[in-house]
């Protein structure tokens, strides 16, 4: 599967990316845009922690603000593996030009981290 990683950014000291497929992956594959919050590679967890985040995902409508807004979360223990949506947007959808999502080849896609939060797994021991 082609997909493109965005660029890095920060949120709370953490660094992120998204990942785009943009003619899908998994159950969306040739059919739906997909697209992934995940942890970047250079953040390891020690052991036993986990970091939760709350996020929206957003495709932008260009010309009349009728974005398209889902919201992800997840308990993530290591970098790499990404969490999201295989259907976040048909590619029907996409490429309708009543939408505005797609203006000649620019596509804007949005991440907004609402909620962070570290944890430690206490074990009964």
């Amino acid at each position: 599967m082609n997909f493109i990683t965005l660029e890095h950014f920060t949120v709370e000291g953490r660094r992120w990316q998204l990942k785009l497929y943009p003619k899908g992956e998994g159950k969306g594959a040739d059919t739906s845009l997909s697209l992934y919050l995940r942890l970047d590679d250079s953040e390891i967890l020690p052991p036993n922690r986990k970091l939760y985040a709350k996020g929206k995902l957003r495709i932008r409508d260009q010309i009349n603000n009728n974005h398209l807004e889902n919201t992800v979360e997840h308990w993530f223990s290591n970098p790499g593996i990404g969490y999201g949506f295989s259907n976040l947007l048909s590619l029907r959808e996409l490429h309708d030009t009543s939408k505005d999502y797609l203006v000649g080849d620019v596509l804007f896609v949005e991440c907004k981290i609402v909620v962070i939060s570290v944890v430690k797994n206490f074990s009964s021991n």
